[in-house]
């Protein structure tokens, strides 16, 4: 992706490594302010196509899975939510809480932490299935946008033509790290849900993501920087 973000780049993640394994990932949430009549993804959907100017998004970092994910809302939402950008999640969602910005689409326990505490409301996670992170959030499709789906993911990457004894041997060792019970408890404190895909099925996931991020970008005229 860096390439379709950055007009200059000095490596391509793709091509300049190898794969090892996918070890985990966050689902994104749907964050609204207090201040935000609507209560569901639906009800906000309904209220977007009607006036969309009296809304914006607080986008995180261009390029970055916030980002795609707004994109992705209005594309799916069949709206034109603007979006202002920010410099991290820590002040976008510091203008949530104050009710500077409506909207906001980000990961972690940071946001929930905010949730919990009163200071914004939570419409849905971008999920096909409730996420043991907060299983009491209801998935974008039960709440009127199916097809909605996004998360961060952490992987472990090695230098290209590792000897295959070696990557083998780091791969059996993340399996069983990841299937690790403490291991388990201990990410999913941290946000993360833990997963494990070896690494032909990790190349094969980082291709379609990538494809479905660069199509994204494009549809909206997305220049590097």
């Amino acid at each position: 992706m860096g390439r379709h973000i950055l007009k200059s780049t000095p490596y391509d993640p793709q091509t300049h490594f190898q794969p090892v394994a996918r070890v985990g990932e966050a689902p994104l949430v749907v964050l609204a302010a207090n201040s935000m009549p609507a209560n569901t993804l639906g009800e906000l959907v309904i209220a977007a196509r009607r006036e969309p100017q009296r809304y914006s998004f607080a986008v995180s970092s261009l390029g970055a899975a916030g980002h795609l994910a707004t994109i992705d809302f209005n594309r799916l939402a069949g709206v034109d939510i603007s979006m202002v950008p920010y410099r991290g999640a820590a002040a976008a969602l510091t203008d949530i809480a104050g009710n500077n910005v409506q909207l906001f689409i980000d990961a972690g326990v940071a946001a929930m932490q905010q949730v919990r505490a009163g200071r914004m409301k939570v419409l849905a996670i971008a999920t096909t299935t409730r996420s043991p992170l907060a299983p009491e959030i209801p998935t974008a499709a039960e709440s009127g946008l199916p097809g909605f789906e996004f998360k961060s993911w952490y992987g472990v990457w090695a230098p290209l033509q590792m000897p295959p004894a070696i990557l083998a041997k780091l791969v059996d060792g993340l399996q069983r790290t990841m299937a690790d019970e403490e291991v388990r408890r201990l990410l999913l404190a941290l946000g993360t849900v833990p997963a494990f895909e070896g690494p032909k099925a990790f190349a094969d996931f980082i291709a379609r993501d990538v494809e479905r991020n660069v199509a994204l970008l494009r549809a909206v005229n997305f220049k590097p920087e």
